[in-house]
């Protein structure tokens, strides 16, 4: 169990700055993760608007949420950032695109992966607008509900969850360690003997 034998794929979990996420899709020169658990509830925005780039919550994943992750230990160098479709789920195009580090997943993007999003025991904020300001709605945000399936909701109520999504330069793998989780008891025990055999020699 060592780091040059993490194997990375989508459904793969790593942990990036004490965050365990999923690993969503694999290219040449980065990856897609996901949060594996929902990181607190909060606003998509305290003024109420679906616009994503404008709310409290893209503001704070931007800012104090990388300033969390880097005092972690995360190479926040590592962060690429990414440009989302901001389209509503309606079709609508008023609010464009915005490029951030750290972003929420839009209503497609969740489509793209859902085979390898498991249900989370929450409901959960996506980038996505119900539909925009000029066609009356400049509040409703649309998320994930726990099983899986999307709704939408003011974006001031501050009970839903929250699930950072960001691309990371594929180079940061090596220094990332995999989540507990993704190995075996078995696997665990040995690695812990392998160590205590290092100890022991070392004394």
């Amino acid at each position: 169990m060592t780091k040059t034998n993490i194997k990375i794929a989508p459904s793969s979990v790593i942990n990036y700055g004490g965050l365990d996420c999923i690993v969503l899709d694999v290219e040449q020169d980065k990856i897609l993760v996901l949060a594996k658990e929902s990181i607190g509830n909060m606003p998509f925005d305290e003024g109420n608007s679906n616009n994503f780039p404008k709310g409290t919550l893209c503001k704070y994943l931007n800012g104090e949420f990388i300033k969390k992750l880097k005092a972690n230990g995360a190479d926040t160098s590592a962060l690429i950032p990414t440009t989302i479709d901001l389209t509503s789920d309606d079709g609508l195009k008023d609010y464009g695109e915005t490029t951030q580090k750290i972003f929420l997943l839009t209503c497609d993007m969740y489509r793209k992966y859902r085979s390898v999003i498991p249900n989370l025991d929450d409901w959960w904020w996506l980038a996505t607008a119900y539909s925009t300001e000029s066609n009356g709605y400049a509040y409703c945000a649309r998320y994930v509900y726990s099983d899986g399936s999307l709704s939408n909701r003011a974006a001031y109520d501050g009970y839903l969850g929250v699930r950072p999504a960001f691309y990371l330069k594929s180079s940061i793998l090596e220094s990332l360690s995999p989540s507990l989780s993704e190995f075996t008891t078995e696997e665990l025990l040995k690695e812990v003997l392998r160590r205590n055999a290092e100890s022991t020699e070392t004394e």
